[in-house]
């Protein structure tokens, strides 16, 4: 980890930077805030850090010891670097890595501003962070690095409130001390709803809501969202659509004129105030309760599932589409849009939710109503290979014919391919 003389005939060596085990490289620059910069633009986690707060460390033989460079000499040390480590100043007052003879420790600088956030289990970790520059996105970026916690997957709430990736803390008032709740960002993906009429028919009404667990997040063709109040049912949002439709599903949106194949909605979950974590966390998938559908929960059971391999999967799903009825186009695009997360996965537990659990969660009311109405609805996860043992019963759901998901959805497969009857058909999928 010694340095020696960097430049040599030609363009200079660029210079290595070492933080926390993570090791990249950056140009050299003799102005050292533009090297500070640049060190935070290519370490992610050090993206939200204060300036003040990144110390530059180097080795010197000649005190056998690290050492850090100030702004007045980095530009006399740098022709001599080949490799810095960078440290923070919270981090330098609690570390081991400087004996007691180092040459020249930092001074302690002010600490910068702190956040605590609280894991979906509860645990909670403190942020160092500036609020004035920081975005949420920025924010989740820290949490991937940290926590491991994808950004994809990661809802981030304050007082109850959601936060956008796009706007800083400050924006929402989150101050020096503030609390922010990590939940996940489970959503309900391209939901899309064909209808077939025997007959040409204008001015059906197709009504769809969502119970207060979550909210519409995309919709298309656009069409206003209504907030409903003071109903039995639960129910949070609500909208509608007044087409025109064609015994070959072509439809027109009447609010739009556009034609389309088909009505598209998608719905993210509404974040909750910050619950009491589990006393344990269950040791197999089977003690957990069972319990209808709940999009901010939803649960995957064995006695429930089947368990395949990734590269039998799409063919088990393709299978299971054709016996509940959906016809080409709507199996294609079921898993041309999952597979991408599907392929991150090496064994897959997935579930076709019974109808009226779904129903409960978003219900759907066409006017004139339908003769039949299919509602295909798929969660999934990925299972750890060391842990497919615990997932024996779905394995055997795997290996028997894929016509029991007909009893587990609730399907009349002879009313779904009788053209002669109005057919209303939706898919939609969430990986847990």
């Amino acid at each position: 980890m010694g340095n020696t003389q960097s430049y040599r005939l030609g363009k200079p060596v660029p210079l290595v930077v070492e933080h926390n085990g993570q090791k990249t490289t950056i140009p050299r620059n003799s102005d050292y805030q533009k090297t500070i910069s640049s060190i935070k633009k290519n370490i992610r986690s050090l993206k939200a850090v204060s300036d003040h707060q990144v110390i530059l460390l180097t080795l010197l033989k000649e005190v056998d010891d690290h050492v850090q460079i100030t702004p007045d000499q980095w530009a006399d040390f740098l022709p001599r670097l080949n490799l810095i480590r960078v440290k923070l100043d919270s981090e330098l007052n609690a570390s081991s890595v400087f004996s007691d003879n180092c040459r020249q420790c930092p001074t302690p600088l002010p600490p910068g501003e702190q956040i605590i956030l609280i894991t979906r289990m509860g645990r909670t970790t403190t942020y160092n962070v500036n609020l004035s520059t920081l975005t949420v996105y920025d924010l989740k970026e820290l949490i991937d690095d940290k926590e491991g916690d994808p950004v994809g997957r990661q809802l981030l709430t304050f007082n109850g409130r959601r936060l956008m990736d796009k706007k800083r803390l400050a924006d929402y008032g989150i101050k020096d001390g503030s609390t922010i709740q990590i939940s996940s960002n489970i959503c309900a993906k391209k939901p899309v709803i064909y209808l077939f009429p025997p007959n040409p028919t204008s001015n059906i009404q197709v009504d769809l809501s969502l119970n207060q667990a979550w909210s519409f997040s995309e919709i298309y063709p656009p069409t206003t969202i209504t907030t409903l109040t003071e109903n039995d049912a639960a129910l949070g949002q609500a909208i509608t659509w007044t087409i025109d439709a064609q015994p070959d599903g072509t439809l027109r949106d009447q609010s739009t004129g556009r034609a389309v194949s088909y009505l598209f909605w998608e719905a993210q979950i509404n974040p909750n105030l910050p619950m009491s974590p589990p006393a344990t966390r269950p040791s197999s998938p089977v003690e957990q309760a069972l319990s209808s559908f709940d999009p901010t929960s939803p649960v995957l059971l064995p006695s429930q599932s089947a368990l395949l391999p990734f590269d039998k999967v799409t063919g088990y799903i393709d299978d299971v589409l054709l016996v509940l009825g959906l016809h080409t186009e709507a199996r294609t695009s079921f898993i041309t849009y999952w597979l991408p997360d599907l392929s991150k996965h090496t064994f897959i537990a997935l579930r076709f939710l019974p109808q009226e659990e779904y129903e409960r969660a978003a219900p759907l009311n066409v006017i004139p109503a339908p003769d039949v109405k299919t509602r295909v609805f798929m969660l999934f996860m990925g299972i750890e290979e060391n842990q497919i043992e615990l997932w024996d019963q779905a394995a055997a759901m795997a290996r028997k014919d894929v016509k029991v998901w007909r009893d587990v959805v609730g399907i009349d497969i002879t009313k779904v391919h009788n053209k002669s009857l109005f057919r209303v058909l939706e898919w939609g999928g969430m990986e847990v």
